[in-house]
């Protein structure tokens, strides 16, 4: 909320401005989470798109939002309030749906920490060149932030991208894989056994 509101100040001259774009963001961000994404994907499986219109929509708006961030009209930036709000919440469906396709609902939260670790991690080096620039770059112009913001973005769409791609390419398993563990646990726990009794 801080740096919307010195980012709005430096766009519009007004702490109001940013007030009223902190509204805007966290109502988008409550009706894309409750309403919008939960009936995206309830439409995707019925129209058999599955993960691909998720993918699409996430990658689009993460490098929409580079662009978008940096116009310094107040439609513009209302539009990036709504796009990171819904590619927020599409990309956390992608998660947990990679995370049950791969390791089912008995691991969901142990591994949604770790995958929140592993992205705070990954988003370290993007957070220091952010705020290494806001410390360089002259804090009378606009570019103080824009360029800022723009990197971190950047960095968010490419990502995105990255991992989409990936999973795009692999596709997700049939069948959690700690089913076939737990199923090829439990064969060879029965065949030590026959092999116990076959040897008594």
């Amino acid at each position: 909320q801080g740096m919307l509101g010195d980012w709005c100040m430096m766009l519009f001259g007004s702490s109001v401005a940013g007030e009223r774009l902190g509204s805007v963001f966290s109502l988008s961000r409550t009706i894309s989470g409750a309403v919008v994404t939960p009936l995206l994907a309830y439409l995707s499986d019925k129209l058999g798109v599955g993960l691909h219109c998720f993918f699409a929509i996430a990658v689009t708006l993460s490098i929409m939002n580079v662009f978008t961030v940096g116009l310094t009209t107040w439609s513009a930036q209302i539009v990036t309030a709504i796009s990171m709000c819904l590619s927020y919440t599409t990309f956390m469906v992608l998660t947990m749906r990679y995370l049950l396709a791969f390791l089912g609902k008995e691991l969901l939260g142990s591994s949604r920490g770790l995958m929140s670790l592993g992205a705070a991690l990954l988003g370290f080096p993007s957070q220091a060149l952010m705020y290494d620039l806001i410390a360089q770059l002259p804090d009378t112009e606009v570019i103080h932030l824009r360029l800022p913001l723009q990197v971190a973005f950047l960095f968010s769409a490419i990502v995105t991208s990255l991992w989409s791609a990936h999973v795009l390419y692999t596709g997700l398993p049939s069948r959690p894989l700690i089913y076939d563990r737990d199923a090829n646990g439990a064969a060879a726990s029965a065949l030590d056994g026959l092999k116990g009794k076959d040897g008594g």
